[in-house]
């Protein structure tokens, strides 16, 4: 499971380094690296998954029916700009040009584990979305439920 916020910067070869908390949740190889794939994800950020996670939302995306414009796009954008990626022996991944240039990301990352993936984000992205959701921890317990059971009374 991945979980936790950290700020990386961003090296002059692009490259980033992945927290070791991170880096064990990426898909060991069999030579003894780590594997995953840094995808085009929602809300201004990348997803890094482990090569199990990118199979699973694959699957989830195929699925569904492409029939509309708009859902072959999405397809093809994230298919299209999904790359494999493999640390290298500082525990750092390569950002692709465009894969940065989709999310504005410039000198410094914000590597948010999310459970079943981590996302990138540019710095000002996360501390607009940080900011814009900073009350939605004190309404989990109510998010987590049944939608259809009512709040408990207030104290």
């Amino acid at each position: 499971m991945f979980c936790g916020i950290s700020t990386h910067s961003i090296d002059a070869k692009a490259r980033v380094f992945v927290p070791k908390r991170i880096q064990d949740g990426l898909t060991p190889t069999a030579t003894g690296g780590r594997q995953g794939y840094l995808t085009p994800g929602e809300d201004s950020c990348l997803y890094l998954f482990p090569v199990e996670g990118f199979r699973a939302a694959a699957a989830e995306l195929n699925t569904r029916v492409f029939t509309t414009d708009e859902a072959r796009a999405a397809k093809r954008l994230f298919f299209g700009s999904s790359i494999p990626v493999e640390l290298d022996s500082s525990g750092r991944i390569l950002l692709p040009e465009d894969l940065r240039a989709w999310i504005g990301l410039e000198k410094e990352v914000v590597i948010v584990g999310v459970e079943d993936r981590a996302e990138l984000w540019p710095v000002q992205a996360w501390q607009a979305y940080r900011g814009k959701h900073a009350n939605v921890l004190g309404k989990l317990n109510r998010i987590a439920r049944d939608p259809s059971v009512p709040p408990p009374p207030a104290a």
